[in-house]
């Protein structure tokens, strides 16, 4: 194995590019038949701006199907920078993992390919893993680890790359991810294993029975919230609005989860099963816990449509816990996107103008009256809100100048 030369790199690093040329020279007279150095001098030739020598050498160091990894890095690293792409989308690691296909050459395009984010790179790197693990060509301590690593790339490129894949393989892939894990369903290592595997028979139309698994595997297992909520989704998915409710309300009450995803399904769920409005708010008003409870009470009236007396005054409860937070803002957003009535959205402007007299902002702004923390983020939200509510107060002169805005300081989501 070469020793890599601390001065070629310090060289680079530094931008002395003409130095680092020299050197590299050197090293190849000295290790004629190191790629290492070839791709180097490629890589160096495209930091001069001399694209069309890198291209050169890089290409024909390709074609020699190098095996060393750390020169495949550079040359995948000059192809990148250059935009010179391979045909049929193959990559510089796959070409050579196939002539060379040793565990420590492809666990480095594994490990290259998640650095890059590349979910086809490390499907394609992780199958090729478990096949020379499955040959005994090299003895590998954890080959259960490399099976769940196939099955992961598999479930992601089903979920990032579904428009670039064929019908017929979003088919293959999930099926191929159960026939590599299915014998260790009695011995999940964690939960982050059960729930590729939960993910995979979701993937594979069988989500009534990843929905019998997942209860199995709670009930046996210390409570588990993403396990919990992709059960609640999957039931929602397949409209078992009964069960969706009981496993909701068992979450929410029995188990005081206090988790806004759940919250949403039990509502949803009582909506489907025509479940009255008083039963709902009576659930809510006995939970003990704060945010998503204030949250709740506003979905119920989103969700089985605008009772205005009742949101506004759903909404200044909510004002008056958390209206100096961070939080407020982007948590009562959401409920304001909907056709809001002119009542209704005078309704809310006034109770916001409200918080804010109390608050004496007025006074703040004159300086006649020192500020905090709390009336800062109030005043932030205030701002939101108001314009928000009306795209006017945008571009009103009166009130940019109130309160000294600079249109760079308008948050763009405002527009939304």
């Amino acid at each position: 194995m070469f020793q890599r030369d601390s001065k070629i790199d310090a060289a680079v690093q530094a931008g002395n590019y003409q130095v680092a040329q020299s050197l590299v020279v050197k090293k190849i007279k000295q290790y004629p038949n190191t790629s290492y150095y070839y791709a180097i001098e490629s890589k160096i030739a495209q930091l001069m701006g001399d694209y069309d020598a890198s291209l050169k050498k890089a290409t024909e160091l390709f074609n020699k199907t190098p095996s060393d990894p750390d020169a495949l890095v550079v040359l995948s690293d000059v192809f990148l920078n250059l935009e010179y792409y391979l045909p049929e989308d193959e990559t510089v690691f796959e070409r050579c993992s196939k002539k060379y296909p040793t565990f420590p050459l492809i666990n480095k395009w594994f490990n290259t390919m998640i650095e890059s984010n590349d979910v086809i790179g490390m499907q394609k790197s992780t199958m090729m893993l478990n096949k020379i693990a499955s040959s005994g060509s090299v003895k590998i301590s954890n080959s259960k680890l490399l099976k769940f690593w196939s099955a992961t790339t598999l479930m992601l490129c089903c979920l990032i790359n579904k428009q670039k894949l064929k019908p017929s393989t979003l088919k293959l892939y999930p099926m191929l991810g159960l026939k590599l894990i299915e014998s260790f369903e009695t011995e999940f290592d964690n939960y982050s294993q059960f729930y590729v595997f939960a993910k995979l028979l979701i993937l594979s139309n069988k989500s009534k029975e990843c929905c019998i698994k997942i209860e199995n595997f709670l009930k046996n297992k210390e409570n588990n919230l993403t396990l919990k909520i992709l059960l609640l989704e999957t039931l929602d998915e397949i409209e078992d609005y009964e069960k969706l409710n009981e496993l909701s309300k068992y979450f929410l009450i029995d188990l005081k989860e206090d988790d806004w995803d759940t919250f949403k399904l039990l509502i949803k769920s009582q909506f489907k099963l025509n479940k009255s409005v008083d039963e709902l708010v009576e659930l809510i008003n006995n939970y003990n816990f704060g945010r998503n409870k204030y949250l709740a009470y506003l979905e119920i009236f989103k969700i089985y449509k605008y009772d205005e007396f009742k949101f506004t005054e759903y909404f200044n409860l909510y004002l008056e816990k958390f209206s100096h937070k961070l939080c407020c803002f982007p948590d009562l957003k959401i409920f304001l996107k909907d056709n809001l009535s002119k009542t209704l959205i005078n309704s809310i402007e006034i109770s916001i103008e409200n918080k804010y007299n109390e608050r004496n902002i007025d006074l703040i702004l004159k300086k006649e009256k020192k500020s905090n923390e709390n009336n800062l983020i109030f005043m932030v939200n205030y701002i939101k809100f108001k314009i928000f509510l009306n795209k006017e107060n945008f571009t009103d002169l009166n009130f940019i100048n109130k309160f000294k805005i600079k249109s760079l300081m308008i948050p763009m989501n405002l527009k939304n």
